[in-house]
């Protein structure tokens, strides 16, 4: 995580760590040791993410991106159609579902 926050801290121009320490409510030592790769507790990681706005699951895994929490993981018609299938009764769902296997075999 050191490393990861080290790269955030670059990219968003925070140069002094008082001013962001002041923000999240901790000593400016709880930020050199996070640094430094420390632990941080998930109140903090989420402050942290928050103030500094980034991808709590980029900071804490470093899966995806800093930036992806801003973007959409599906688009509006995937979400009505997630949306849609979700309200179906399980046996419906489920037929639809056999439905896109078969067709999916085929192209």
């Amino acid at each position: 995580m050191g490393a990861r926050l080290e790269r955030v801290l670059r990219a968003r121009g925070v140069q002094k760590i008082s001013p962001l320490a002041l923000e999240l409510g901790v000593n400016e030592s709880c930020i050199s040791r996070w640094r430094r790769g420390g632990a941080i507790s998930t109140d903090n990681a989420i402050r942290l993410c928050r103030a500094l706005d980034i991808s709590l699951d980029w900071l804490l895994s470093g899966r995806g991106h800093m930036d992806q929490h801003k973007g959409r993981a599906v688009s509006d018609r995937e979400f009505l159609l997630l949306a849609r299938m979700r309200s179906l009764p399980e046996k419906v769902r489920e037929t639809l579902l056999s439905l896109l296997e078969t067709i999916s075999d085929d192209t």
